[in-house]
């Protein structure tokens, strides 16, 4: 098989079943391992389901196809999802090969990798051989006739040997010519050439027999027929010219019979019916095509006109064509044709005058084609495929499944009845059925139910030429009888599985002339009716996947909210007397139970938090998951008072301790609250508000439960508009860095300096770190922002290094998200080779929420960027919760000491306490220890005292810029 093909695993609700024997379906691994064929894929196959099922696809297919670019980028478009419909082969057990058409559908994972292929395979060998026999016969036509084709301006593209041989010439000698300036056409008239050449290029047959040019001078009579080829997008794409060399036998044949038999040549060739019909409009001649298309002799058209074949709605359509004729203009249309047999088929007319030489209508030539098939299999089958492969509903597809055979054979209504689990009919689709056909609903299936029912009940086809004296209950055979219904066929549809989920029934006005001809339509619909319940049943499954949260079997966050949508929507006035609230809840702790215990008791917990909130759950009320460890309540009937209640309750529920991988494990939670109308109107701003109030919650460790207040949404207003002018700021470099110098107690000299960012902002102001810092860490801007803090320090220490101003080395903060970056040390380090500095020359300063980063990359970063040699600082030492316990596992060279214990070190014991032993710390790691935040001689003395080593602050220098450090250094030497 010429591609890559695939179907559903063996798994329950994706088996696929195929239209008749020409539809198989096959699902791949996106290595092209076969993971499932369904029993018409064996079939077309040749070999058993065990031998394909494990294998890889490629023996499916030719060796040359595989060597080939094209099986490449068809598997690399197959990956991607965007490989449109095509025509391939699939090489047999046997050896032999079998066309097929293939709609293909990619099912991809969230994180838009492929996971599997599906492709729906119908066995189109007959046509495929069909076309080429008609391909044979062009060849003959090609052999005895005279061609060239030409571009729709009328270019020379090319012209076979018989025309090179009856014309006297090369291609190479008229290439670049078009058909107007050659030498051939002396003979013609062209002005009413080229016009005739304008209907050609719109459709129109143009016959034409005259007298031409050799390229030697002679004269030579061709008798000619010119037609046009159109694109897929209907547009003319070139011109092919068949003609007949009948110089010798002109003078002796009337011109009439020289053209029929030139025409219907032809138009045998392409296996189209011609009529020539005399200017009475009455059939002088149809060729033998005609005749085995629609079953009418010589006898039966000879001498008449035309009209009694069409269907009777064609009397305005046949009324124009006859006044566009007698004009002189061809006439194309697609009509209903009833042939001899009764049977009504779908055909394409396309009428062309043929004038006299001398003016006047000659007679007219009428080519008519049989387009049913093209109809059945282009709109049932096509369209069918195609809206699988769009995952267009079940219903839409065979609504318009139902109207096409409406139009195509004569049939009153068109409808498709599904089966229920208790063997009860209902009516699933059916565009023109009238309502009161659905009192039939719920009919259970046996000898006497409607005929669809028994249909499905005998398992087998069933044709009724009078439902009124047929074994129907008489309800049934009333209901019939209102909506003019007499006569019935219904063919039961089967699973793959053989299982029988319904039926196709055609309704009648009046007993039909052509069941065997509509069973065999029905069977096409059936087959296509039962791979469509079995999709949607597939659907159904995947759509619970979709909107079920699979660890909890909570709703998910889409859901609920449409869920809840609903409901607000249906019931807004009761709503808003009685009063609605959103609960949003968060676990505290979560993440920690996932690194300590991993996901599988994670997922544990989560299950076992599900199971207490569904049971503090009152009937009406909604809750879902909507996040890893958020849950949402939406409670109809209740108010502020009654909202926090709950959440009380909630909090209660949650507070008592779960037992996780044989653990007991204790979670701490925040909800926040929005109520309805107060808060909202829409559910989406509700959730939204109770969202940004939970998060508010979780910052006030105070206040746990928490309403939403109009003023949050104020402050995200605001933060929202910092956000986008930090975003601003950074990117045109409107940031300032101010350095502040750190001082070795003992000797006076400077250690270093401290890298702190500054932002004046012209609508904000001054805007303090402690505002926008938290904000780039919440937002994700933190990355952007330390790495324009780092390029613009080593850009700073460069220059001092240049004019050898002496300053050691730069700090540099970095926060915890920064860590959790596996480039940050390659980026760190290539910055400093951008400005020709060492490891050194750079202090990396980190703060005690690395330790507490559940992210285990975070501390892997911190050791990499240790192991270039860059010297770590331990900000902020004191403030954390983990500090001594997890102080190891930092290779840092220093620790800082708060500032919040050097401003009471003087007057507080337990502060003076804290740095004393922070400092005997630092000694027993062999680490140098600062204190930040010195402002009086008397806080100096007391951390000399203490043996600490660098200090930084105030009394020092305040942070300054670079210019003024300068100044503040050459005033201390």
């Amino acid at each position: 098989m010429q591609i890559p093909m695939a179907t559903t695993r063996s798994c329950s609700n994706q088996t696929v079943t195929a239209l008749d024997s020409a539809l198989a379906v096959i699902e791949l691994a996106p290595d092209g391992t076969i993971l499932f064929v369904n029993g018409n894929f064996v079939s077309l196959a040749g070999y058993p389901q065990n031998d394909l099922v494990g294998e890889n696809h490629r023996m499916l297919c030719t060796g040359e196809y595989i060597l080939s670019g094209e099986y490449d980028e068809h598997w690399g478009r197959l990956r991607k999802g965007a490989e449109p419909p095509g025509l391939h082969t699939v090489l047999r057990k046997d050896g032999t090969a079998r066309w097929v058409e293939c709609a293909y559908h990619t099912v991809m994972s969230p994180s838009g990798q492929a996971e599997r292929i599906i492709c729906f395979c119908m066995d189109v060998t007959a046509s495929v051989e069909a076309k080429k026999q008609k391909e044979m016969q062009l060849g003959a036509l090609d052999r005895s006739s005279i061609i060239a084709e030409y571009s729709v301006d009328g270019d020379f593209l090319s012209i076979n040997e018989n025309f090179m041989i009856t014309l006297c010439c090369s291609f190479n000698e008229i290439a670049g010519l078009d058909i107007f300036s050659s030498i051939f056409l002396d003979y013609f008239d062209l002005h009413e050439f080229r016009k005739s050449w304008l209907d050609i290029t719109s459709g129109q047959i143009f016959t034409n027999l005259a007298k031409w040019k050799t390229a030697d001078g002679s004269p030579i009579w061709l008798d000619s027929v010119f037609t046009a080829i159109f694109s897929e997008d209907g547009k003319p794409a070139r011109i092919i010219q068949f003609s007949t060399d009948v110089t010798l036998r002109v003078a002796s044949e009337e011109p009439e019979n020289i053209k029929a038999q030139k025409l219907s040549m032809a138009a045998a060739a392409l296996g189209v019916g011609l009529v020539l019909l005399d200017n009475s409009g009455k059939a002088f001649y149809i060729n033998k095509c005609f005749t085995e298309l629609f079953g009418y002799q010589g006898g039966d058209i000879l001498g008449k006109s035309l009209t009694f074949i069409f269907d009777q709605s064609e009397k305005n359509t046949l009324c124009r064509m006859r006044e566009t004729i007698k004009s002189g203009l061809p006439f194309k249309f697609e009509s209903m044709i009833l042939a001899k047999n009764g049977q009504r088929r779908w055909a394409s007319l396309a009428y062309n005058p043929v004038a006299r030489q001398n003016g006047g209508l000659e007679y007219t030539a009428c080519a008519v084609s049989d387009i049913t098939d093209i109809k059945l299999q282009g709109i049932l089958q096509h369209r069918a495929l195609e809206g699988l492969a769009r995952n267009v509903p079940a219903e839409e597809i065979l609504n318009v499944i139902c109207r096409e055979v409406e139009r195509i054979i004569t049939v009153q209504y068109v409808a498709v009845v599904g089966l229920d689990q208790q063997s009860r009919t209902y009516n699933f689709s059916s565009p023109k059925l009238p309502c009161r056909a659905l009192e039939l609903d719920g009919t259970k299936i046996g000898p006497n139910s409607t005929p669809a029912g028994r249909a499905i009940y005998h398992e087998n086809l069933l044709i009724e030429d009078d439902i009124a004296s047929g074994p129907s209950d008489q309800k049934i055979k009333d209901v019939f009888a209102a909506i003019g219904v007499q006569a019935f066929l219904a063919r039961p549809i089967k699973s793959s599985s053989g299982k029988i989920t319904g039926a196709v029934t055609f309704n009648y006005s009046m007993p039909c002339a052509s069941y065997e001809y509509h069973a065999h339509i029905a069977d096409i619909v059936a087959k296509i009716c039962s791979f469509s319940f079995e999709r949607e049943e597939s659907k159904t499954a995947m759509q619970k996947l979709t909107f079920f949260d699979q660890t909890t079997g909570l709703p998910n966050h889409a859901f609920l909210l449409a869920e809840a949508e609903h409901r607000l929507n249906s019931a807004t006035v009761d709503i808003g007397e009685k009063g609605l609230a959103v609960l949003y809840v968060n676990l505290g702790r979560f993440g920690r139970v996932n690194q300590s215990c991993g996901f599988k008791a994670g997922n544990e917990l989560l299950r076992s938090v599900a199971k207490r909130l569904s049971q503090l759950k009152r009937q009406d009320d909604l809750l879902g998951r909507v996040a890893a460890d958020e849950f949402v309540f939406i409670l109809p009937n209740c108010r502020a008072g009654k909202a926090k209640k709950y959440a009380d309750r909630v909090r209660e529920a949650l507070s008592k301790p779960f037992t996780v991988d044989s653990r007991q494990v204790t979670i701490g939670v925040t909800i926040g609250i929005s109520l309805y109308p107060q808060h909202g109107k829409k559910l989406e701003k509700l959730v939204n508000h109770a969202h940004l109030t939970c998060a508010r919650a979780r910052k006030d460790a105070k206040n746990r439960v928490m309403v939403f207040s109009a003023d949050m949404d104020e402050d995200a207003s605001n933060d929202l508009f910092l956000e986008s002018c930090l975003h601003k700021a950074i990117s045109v470099g409107s940031l300032e860095l101010y350095y502040q110098p750190q001082i070795y107690l003992k000797s006076g000299r400077l250690h270093g300096v401290e890298a702190l960012c500054r932002w004046r902002d012209d609508e904000l102001g001054c805007v303090p770190p402690s505002r926008f810092i938290p904000m780039a860490e919440e937002t994700g801007l933190i990355e952007p922002l330390s790495h324009w803090v780092l390029q613009e320090a080593c850009r700073q220490l460069k220059d001092w290094r240049k004019r050898h101003v002496p300053v050691p080395a730069v700090a540099v903060n970095y926060s915890s998200p920064s860590f959790r970056d596996p480039q940050l040390p390659s980026t760190i380090m290539r910055c400093l080779q951008e400005h020709g500095l060492k490891p050194s020359d750079l202090i990396i300063e980190l703060t005690e929420s690395v330790l507490l980063d559940e992210d285990p990359l975070a501390l892997e970063t911190v050791n990499k960027i240790h192991t270039l040699g860059f010297v770590l600082s331990l900000d902020d030492f004191g403030t954390g919760y983990s500090s001594l316990s997890y102080l190891h596992r930092l290779p840092i060279s220093e620790i800082k000491l708060d500032q919040i214990f050097v401003k009471d070190i003087q007057k507080n014991g337990v502060s003076r306490r804290i740095s004393q032993a922070v400092a005997r710390i630092a000694e027993s790691l062999d680490l140098r220890v600062l204190a930040e935040g010195i402002e009086t001689e008397e806080q100096c003395r007391l951390l000399q005292k203490q043996r600490y080593d660098v200090v930084q602050g105030h009394l020092v220098s305040k942070p300054v810029r670079a210019n003024d450090l300068e100044t503040w250094m050459a005033a201390r030497n």
